[in-house]
């Protein structure tokens, strides 16, 4: 009996603490560590986190870990959704964010999967297996782009650089049908444009064509010191 009754002294004490630290109401706010929540649900701590863990340990089935969803009513018109990479373990995920555009309002759906993080850690925008660190299907609008470069050899102007003459310029031309060292037309369409590299060609390709234009202009001017040159009859 005496066992009883401390056992029911340390419950109400234990609960009282909690009362005092959490406020669970039926209706309005909800506050874990406060006492006044000033949202439906309100966390304060000084580390706060919130875990969502499944209790299905590796289905390897593809799917969701837990998910935070947003809709109204029982409408869900959006979410970020942790999904087990299918056939595999419990700590391979992606992280799946989908946001609704109403067919009604010309649009392409409810919650469909716009963006992903991969396993990988690559990010996959209107693409569902990105194979970079940022794989976009769509255009891409930026104010600037800053691209690092591996080197930049600018040696077109060094006294020892070898200018191609132009006559073998000509004969690859003819042969095939782009400017020496320039991807093809069928490589870029194959390999795609790597910018930072295309940027570097087009550089060595403008400073070459500028001592090609120097040369012609030391061409004219001496053409034209000949011909106002009277010729000496014997």
């Amino acid at each position: 009996m005496k066992k009883l009754f401390i056992s029911a002294i340390l419950l109400v004490a234990c609960y009282s603490h909690l009362r005092a630290q959490n406020t669970f109401p039926s209706t309005g706010n909800v506050g874990v560590g406060t006492t006044g929540p000033a949202a439906v649900l309100t966390v304060t701590n000084a580390t706060p986190v919130i875990q969502l863990l499944d209790k299905d340990v590796n289905p390897r089935d593809g799917s969701s870990l837990g998910k935070l969803a947003f809709g109204s009513g029982a409408n869900e018109l959006a979410s970020i959704d942790a999904m087990r990479f299918s056939t595999n373990y419990d700590d391979v995920t992606n992280i799946l964010f989908r946001t609704s555009w109403a067919t009604g309002a010309g649009g392409d759906g409810a919650n469909i999967e716009r963006m992903r993080i991969s396993y990988t850690g690559n990010v996959g925008i209107g693409i569902t297996n990105p194979q970079n660190k940022l794989d976009v299907n769509d255009t891409i609008h930026s104010k600037a782009v800053l691209i690092d470069l591996n080197g930049w050899q600018d040696r077109v102007f060094n006294k020892e650089y070898q200018l191609l003459p132009l006559t073998e310029v000509k004969a690859y031309i003819d042969q095939h049908q782009h400017l020496p060292e320039i991807p093809s037309e069928q490589e870029m369409v194959k390999n795609g444009l790597d910018v930072g590299e295309m940027n570097k060609l087009l550089m060595k390709k403008v400073e070459e064509l500028t001592l090609y234009l120097i040369e012609l202009k030391t061409e004219v001017s001496q053409l034209q010191k000949q011909i106002k040159t009277p010729v000496k009859s014997n």
